[in-house]
């Protein structure tokens, strides 16, 4: 755990955002090579980029703000405690996923296609991100008796949660070892099978990660995750997505066989 980097003089370096600040750079970069392979303007891809940063940061916020509703309505200053963090990542997603649909109204690129285009990026973004998460000892898991279990340091989240030093499972790795083999995965579908139609690379990627995200959150260690009917937010969401990602596949391979004339490789 290294919260902050480095310093130089009074400017501080969070490991966090600096983590979070390269996984946006690393995907945009990744968004306009796609665009180039999809023959969309890679203009246009930047432009919206842009907005989905923008949009994928007040989305987080915002879920993160709403699943701890209860606390900030006993105390409305509590929202303002520690306000550049907790960011929640399927808030930022859903978010993100709106402002594509209302960025299609403009550009006319096809929603399906555009979900493709910047899907690659998210997942290496999400790889990046949970190591930033690991970094400021956010997002553990529950004790573990297992060998790889972590100890982090006195002052840290999990060390005041459990009063005292517990091994617990890293949760945050777990997770960004989910989103770098999913971007190798989608890169070696691209590379030895090929996009047959719009909205595959989003479709095999959200219902891949519902999975993980539905399971991991069974040994996630911090409080504060709100939970309904027995579950956790985050699972609820990875229900909605998975059925989102098969509907989306079905559709597609049997119902309507909208298929690309010319299959798109890597």
């Amino acid at each position: 755990m290294r919260q902050i980097l480095f310093q130089i003089g009074p400017l501080k370096f969070y490991s966090y955002g600096l983590m979070l600040g390269i996984s946006f750079a690393l995907g945009i970069y990744v968004s306009l090579w796609r665009a180039k392979r999809e023959q969309v303007s890679q203009d246009q891809i930047f432009t919206i980029a842009v907005g989905i940063v923008i949009s994928a940061l007040l989305g987080s916020k915002i879920l993160h703000l709403l699943i701890h509703i209860r606390n900030i309505i006993e105390s409305p200053l509590s929202m303002f405690k520690n306000f550049g963090g907790g960011f929640v990542f399927l808030g930022g997603l859903l978010t993100a996923m709106l402002f594509l649909v209302i960025m299609d109204r403009y550009y006319r690129i096809g929603i399906l296609r555009m979900f493709d285009i910047f899907t690659p990026g998210l997942a290496l973004g999400l790889g990046l991100t949970r190591i930033g998460c690991f970094l400021s000892g956010c997002c553990f898991g529950l004790p573990t008796t297992k060998p790889w279990g972590v100890i982090f340091p006195e002052g840290s989240f999990a060390f005041k949660q459990y009063h005292g030093a517990v091994p617990v499972h890293p949760t945050q790795l777990y997770s960004s070892l989910n989103g770098f083999l999913l971007f190798i995965l989608l890169l070696l579908f691209l590379k030895f099978v090929g996009k047959r139609f719009h909205g595959q690379l989003f479709a095999i990627f959200i219902s891949c990660y519902s999975v993980f995200r539905f399971l991991v959150e069974f040994i996630r260690g911090d409080a504060g995750r709100g939970i309904y009917f027995g579950l956790y937010t985050s699972q609820i969401l990875s229900i909605l997505l998975f059925f989102l990602g098969v509907g989306i596949l079905v559709w597609k391979s049997f119902i309507s066989r909208d298929y690309l004339e010319t299959t798109v490789y890597l």
